[in-house]
């Protein structure tokens, strides 16, 4: 078991605890992958029937933003050996203010809601000289419309504070910035008007040791749908060339400091327009699941997960820091017409494809996909590696083929 032998839970010889909040199918792979490290998995989600409470040590059902009900669970918990507390999701204010109530190591509330407000952050990147995309923030439509004009009238319009791509979209043309503004209103007071950066997106993890120093965690390249906020794929190694991806990693450092996070860990999202990276996006936390359990490991055999949580409760690193590659990986969603999903055909034949290496499945039969418009309509995200990216392609278009759905 990762323990350091001046933590209370060692001296104590209890079994280490670490509390992710949010327990969705996604998570599941965390909680085994954590167990496997050696710690006692505690998770927190407010459905009580979470998918990923079936293989937690112990389950709590309560809502992620509750803060108050889970620090006083985690106070309790810490007397059993909780060390730690993390998430994969957008959950990190909760995060910050268990490990500020319960006194445990992690990022500060303050860095963490500057990284939840996007037109704070942004300020804050902007005056540490950090890219990022001319941004104009805005209360009112009169106001998005001025900016609008502003920025060359090609602009994406998202709320400050949302998550999973929620209230975001692109506007080219009046009518469509009228409507975009109304979609990012809904979710926030402040929107922000950006400047349209068409590229590749690109993202960086890292970790701060507990002597404040950054190490790098992986990068990766992401693809989205052309029009709207879904998540197609990623893959690893990135495409960036050295000399990007030194200098992504080193605004990661820099846009984190900014907004005073130098403990644990942090992801960051890049777009690469006209040759030049901007930052769009950073957090206190690692990649989403997708990336964090399945890509970088199966690239990089190196765990940005299990790194985290040792710098966390203090352990010894038990792997070596590194962001060489020593395969490729990818993985690619797959969408269904929008209707009720009656039957899912091809899976097994999928798994079988030579590369496959997982198909992660987020809807089922009987449950309605929405229209597509973010990514909560992907049906299942398929994974696979070779030795050469078109290897890896070829084993992607190969299982994605063999998948069809019966739509009522």
């Amino acid at each position: 078991m990762p323990t350091d032998p001046s933590s209370a839970a060692a001296k104590s010889e209890l079994p280490v605890s670490v509390l992710m909040l949010g327990g969705g199918v996604q998570q599941v792979e965390a909680v085994r992958q954590v167990q496997s490290f050696g710690f006692r998995v505690i998770v927190s989600d407010r459905n009580p029937n979470a998918p990923a409470f079936e293989l937690a040590d112990e389950c709590w059902v309560v809502d992620g933003s509750d803060a108050l009900e889970l620090t006083r669970r985690a106070v309790d918990a810490k007397r059993r050996g909780l060390q730690a507390v993390f998430t994969l999701t957008e959950l990190v204010e909760s995060v910050a203010a268990v490990c500020l109530g319960a006194e445990l190591p992690g990022t500060s509330l303050e860095a963490a809601r500057a990284c939840q407000d996007k037109a704070a952050s942004a300020q804050l990147f902007e005056n540490a000289g950090i890219p990022i995309p001319k941004t104009i923030v805005t209360t009112d439509l009169a106001q998005a419309q001025a900016a609008f004009r502003d920025l060359g009238e090609r602009v994406f319009v998202k709320p400050s504070r949302a998550f999973g791509g929620r209230g975001s979209g692109r506007a080219t043309h009046a009518d469509q910035l009228e409507q975009a503004f109304a979609k990012a209103r809904k979710e926030s007071q402040h929107v922000l008007v950006q400047e349209l950066c068409e590229g590749s997106v690109h993202d960086t993890n890292g970790i701060f040791d507990s002597n404040g120093e950054f190490h790098r965690a992986g990068l990766a390249d992401r693809s989205f749908h052309p029009e709207y906020p879904i998540e197609l794929g990623a893959s690893a190694p990135s495409r960036l060339s050295p000399e990007q991806s030194d200098q992504a990693f080193k605004w990661t450092e820099l846009a984190a400091r900014a907004v005073g996070i130098n403990f644990g860990p942090v992801k960051a999202d890049f777009i690469l327009a006209d040759n030049e990276l901007r930052l769009l996006e950073l957090a206190p936390r690692t990649h989403g699941p997708k990336g964090t359990l399945w890509l970088l490991p199966l690239a990089h055999e190196f765990s940005p997960l299990r790194a985290s949580l040792e710098v966390l409760v203090g352990s010894a690193p038990s792997q070596h820091w590194t962001d060489t590659a020593a395969k490729c990986c990818a993985y690619r969603g797959w969408l269904a017409p929008a209707g009720k999903l009656l039957a899912l055909h091809g899976l097994e034949a999928a798994r079988a494809v030579p590369g496959v290496e997982y198909i992660l499945q987020l809807k089922g039969a009987g449950e309605r996909i929405r229209p597509a418009r973010d990514s909560s309509a992907v049906v299942l995200y398929v994974f696979a590696s070779g030795t050469s990216q078109p290897e890896v392609d070829r084993s992607l278009d190969a299982a994605l083929g063999e998948l069809r759905a019966d739509m009522g």
